[in-house]
């Protein structure tokens, strides 16, 4: 993740939120309703769809969760909100995860 230092982002602070194994595929990201990136992301070790809620603005920090690791695991392509509450994590374009679904704390 990078946190932007100035409005141009000529400089950036970065921190890595999850680093076990072969990860950070097809990365999206999104604001949740608490104002915080939500990111999803692959595990190619594990073969998970997982996502991480940053802990603050700067997102120095998160709380992962896997959302789908039963079978084939598709990628996440998009997230996508209707209103800012719901954001959602598009599955190949088949199937969407409400964010309420997460155990995130």
């Amino acid at each position: 993740m990078a946190h932007c230092t100035d409005t141009t982002c000529t400089s950036a602070t970065t921190v890595t939120l999850d680093s076990v194994g072969d990860v950070g595929y097809y990365t999206s990201i999104a604001i949740g309703a608490d104002g915080l990136g939500l990111i999803s992301y692959y595990d190619n070790t594990n073969h998970e769809l997982k996502v991480a809620h940053c802990v603050n603005a700067a997102c120095s920090s998160a709380t992962t969760a896997t959302l789908d690791s039963a079978g084939e695991v598709a990628q996440p392509e998009t997230q996508a909100s209707a209103d800012t509450s719901t954001p959602h994590t598009c599955i190949a374009g088949l199937k969407a995860i409400p964010k309420e679904w997460i155990n995130q704390r």
